[in-house]
């Protein structure tokens, strides 16, 4: 003896693919305000360990995030001329024969030398990401409770 019986999963499998698309808008949403906010506590790291004379520098300081597919990229970037020199330093510097180097200060003051020694790195963007992980950590881990309290919402 057999028993034969069917059950008809379509209106099951639509509930699934629409979940599973809502899911997915819910999680570029969350997670997106999340790595943005994340990389935003890494820039106010950096910029907190940037020599007060170096502002124009902090000003700089931008945050970017994108997703592509099912990867977020947030990019925490100090796109001025100088910001390579502070956070790695630099060596000694040494005019051309018959120049100057001529350096502004913060009050307006010219001053000509021959040559400067050199500056010790700040290290701002390395120290500031270190500094601002366990922040990371946190801002992703309340993107995923504000995506799941979104998403239970729908239910």
């Amino acid at each position: 003896m057999t028993d034969t019986f069917q059950v008809d999963a379509t209106e099951l499998t639509r509930w699934g693919r629409k979940a599973a698309t809502q899911w997915a808008a819910i999680a570029r949403d969350e997670y997106g305000r999340g790595l943005q906010r994340a990389g935003h506590r890494v820039r106010n790291a950096g910029n907190r360990r940037i020599n007060r004379w170096h502002g124009e520098l902090q000003d700089t300081s931008t945050v970017t995030t994108t997703a592509s597919g099912e990867t977020y990229t947030t990019v925490v970037a100090w796109p001025a001329k100088h910001a390579r020199w502070v956070d790695q330093g630099r060596g000694p510097i040494e005019a051309a024969p018959g120049r100057m180097l001529r350096f502004e200060t913060r009050t307006g003051e010219v001053i000509y030398r021959k040559r400067v020694g050199p500056a010790r790195a700040q290290r701002f963007s390395t120290l500031g990401l270190a500094e601002a992980k366990p922040g990371i950590r946190q801002e992703l881990d309340e993107a995923t409770r504000r995506a799941v309290r979104r998403f239970e919402a729908l239910s």
